[in-house]
């Protein structure tokens, strides 16, 4: 190698060489070996209109006997055979004073739940915003669509939501006064003796509504 003629062959070669790798990346940086084509965006849609009638198979709950009637479940309720469906009272009176005892038998019952210890103190507070947003569009919906047999199950999961959101941000504690109060409020709002007739039943197990429509005999 100490002759000037093979360092030049050799100075020559390595040159060469770095001249064909440096024309390989050039061609590969400009040139791909994947075909591509020119796309365009579009949207297309396509719709069939049609008209649909639903029927039900339904059957009347007569009432045999007289009396003011309360509804044990709301309209939708899915019901049991010889599930209740309605309470039976001899005086308007006995019917409300029942419907209050339950309103806040019910009230308490959540309450005793919110004050003790478990799933509450976990809860999360976004979840439970959400949950509080859902159960406030059901009520509004409820009263907008003039549902009233709906809204005290909506106002009842509503308000064990608001109260629950409560504890857990700490802006309440105990509800004892609250229970206490209550309870001084049921024991004066039950009915004293009797009021209650009798009970409205389902001969059959499916979903109740409050109301007819005249197609309850149409089912072939």
């Amino acid at each position: 190698m100490n002759s000037p003629v093979l360092r030049r062959i050799a100075s020559g070669f390595i040159a060469v060489l770095l001249l064909i790798y440096i024309g390989y990346q050039v061609y590969n940086s400009n040139y791909s070996r994947i075909k591509t084509e020119t796309a365009a965006y579009a949207t297309a849609q396509d719709t069939i209109s049609a008209k649909g009638a639903a029927v039900r198979k339904e059957a009347l709950i007569r009432q045999e006997k007289s009396g003011v009637l309360t509804y044990a479940l709301s309209s939708g309720g899915k019901i049991a055979k010889g599930g209740v469906v309605a309470d039976l009272y001899d005086s308007a009176a006995a019917a409300t004073a029942q419907q209050q005892a339950d309103s806040l038998s019910a009230e308490v019952a959540q309450l005793q739940k919110l004050s003790s210890p478990g799933d509450t103190y976990a809860a999360n507070p976004d979840l439970l915003k959400k949950q509080i947003d859902q159960k406030l569009t059901l009520l509004l919906t409820a009263v907008q669509e003039q549902d009233y047999s709906g809204v005290p199950e909506a106002r009842s999961n509503l308000l064990y939501l608001l109260n629950e959101r409560q504890i857990v941000t700490g802006k309440s504690k105990d509800y004892s006064s609250r229970i206490a109060e209550l309870q001084k409020q049921l024991q004066s709002a039950s009915p004293s003796g009797g009021g209650k007739t009798g009970q409205i039943k389902s001969p059959a197990a499916g979903y109740f509504i409050n109301s007819a429509d005249g197609y309850e005999e149409k089912w072939d």
